[in-house]
């Protein structure tokens, strides 16, 4: 279960140095006051998926984050139009925080 102790100030902090580490993607970053966003240009799930046959699962990521990110225990929302595994230009994530 997520922790909520965390104040959302410093889940903003921590987003981007891991998006710095994610293994799967390449994308820029740009830090805001009360956000952060993240556009990612490339996605090694997308890449993969669509090498084995299976791009029809990558959506399946997309809607896991969907998820996530509305519970209301979650102090940081995930606003995105589009995404790479459905067929956008990029994954545009854009992390707020809650209230």
């Amino acid at each position: 279960m997520l922790s909520t102790s965390r104040p959302p100030e410093r889940l903003i902090a921590a987003i981007p140095p891991m998006v710095q580490s994610f293994f799967n993607a390449e994308g820029e970053s740009v830090i805001g006051e009360d956000y952060v966003e993240f556009t990612v240009t490339a996605c090694r799930f997308v890449e993969l998926l669509s090498r084995v046959d299976a791009a029809e699962l990558g959506p399946i990521f997309c809607k896991v984050d969907k998820v996530y990110f509305a519970q209301p225990e979650v102090p940081v929302k995930l606003k995105r139009k589009s995404s790479l595994a459905t067929g956008g230009a990029c994954c545009d994530f854009r992390f707020e925080r809650s209230g």
